[in-house]
């Protein structure tokens, strides 16, 4: 038995939830992945229960990119109920045979360096890639106190705590993620170019997916709605849900190099990309950087100029896409 295993880790496209994190880790082992991400993750997605009252968030995700939608990764799962009997056990088997663990079930006040350590019971999720049996500690991925995804290594012995803790009462699973190997997945320009036809057209067209989700660019709209509730006091919340600007500023680089990549294989205006970086990307990092600020001093009169802000990217975006689009026709 290997006494150290490290899983290669490059940060992925889509971070804001662990679970999309994780899918996106274990996918970066494939080579070319990044086509999926091209192909497949074009539409943002959200719901908008947040309109009743019903959540605190607009819960937006980029679609395809949740393990379960990845044919070219394995999956093998335990449940925490049957793994406590040998926890360690199965960690170190599912590492030795090169699978992630996607962990759900966990307490964080117990994970050692994670934004809840020891000041509130948690039940979360992370992801596990690797250990050391000489030191006995595992490394992991997960949100750190500072708020940034990235490596910890924690002793194992305070996962064993997180994971036997009395409030989270074994109700998660391991998740065991690997990648298929020789499994090649192609750049497909006439799939991008419906993809980005259908993202546009989504606030001039029925945008509901089969799980009444809300599809497309008209989800900047919902951002806007969001942002305008908590101003007009309609939505009882003291901080904006970073993690829906996240998603939104991260799908925004990802299409960038959509567009990089649509270029090599068909003819495309170089100056679309160039005005699609400078006024989708660089504005939605602006954006985001603006709700952290926001929530670090709640001055409503950047509740303002977010509403602005956003719908001048909205704006741009399906200005600059809509030329791509044309283009392509």
């Amino acid at each position: 038995m290997k006494e150290q295993i490290q899983l290669p880790y490059q940060t992925p496209w889509f971070t804001a939830y662990h679970w999309k994190a994780a899918a996106g880790i274990v996918a970066k082992t494939n080579p070319t992945s990044d086509n999926w991400f091209f192909n497949e993750c074009i539409q943002l997605m959200c719901n908008d229960r947040f309109l009743r009252g019903e959540t605190r968030s607009i819960g937006v995700i980029a679609e395809n990119s949740h393990v379960w939608t990845m044919p070219f990764l394995q999956k093998a799962g335990i449940l925490n109920q049957f793994a406590k009997y040998s926890l360690h056990e199965n960690i170190r088997a599912m590492l030795e045979g090169g699978f992630y663990i996607n962990f759900t079930g966990v307490d964080d006040y117990y994970i050692e360096g994670k934004g809840s350590s020891h000041k509130q019971h948690i039940n979360h999720d992370g992801i596990l890639l690797g250990l050391n049996q000489t030191k006995k500690t595992y490394s992991l991925v997960a949100y750190k106190a500072d708020g940034q995804l990235g490596l910890l290594e924690i002793s194992q012995e305070s996962f064993s705590q997180a994971f036997h803790s009395e409030y989270v009462n074994y109700q998660g699973e391991l998740l065991g993620i690997k990648g298929l190997d020789d499994f090649e997945i192609v750049f497909d320009p006439d799939k991008v170019y419906h993809g980005i036809k259908r993202y546009i057209e989504s606030d001039s067209t029925s945008c509901r997916t089969e799980k009444n989700l809300i599809y497309g660019i008209v989800v900047l709209n919902m951002l806007k709605k969001y942002i305008e509730m908590v101003k007009e006091k309609q939505l009882n919340i003291n901080d904006l849900d970073v993690r829906d600007i996240l998603t939104v500023s991260q799908h925004k680089k990802c299409m960038l190099a959509r567009l990089q990549r649509l270029s090599q294989a068909v003819r495309l205006d170089s100056s679309l990309i160039e005005k699609y970086d400078k006024h989708v990307v660089i504005m939605a990092e602006s954006v985001r950087m603006l709700i952290l600020k926001y929530n670090l001093t709640h001055q409503p009169e950047l509740l303002t100029r977010l509403i602005n802000a956003v719908d001048h990217f909205y704006e741009n975006e399906k200005s600059i896409l809509g030329q791509v689009v044309r283009c392509l026709e």
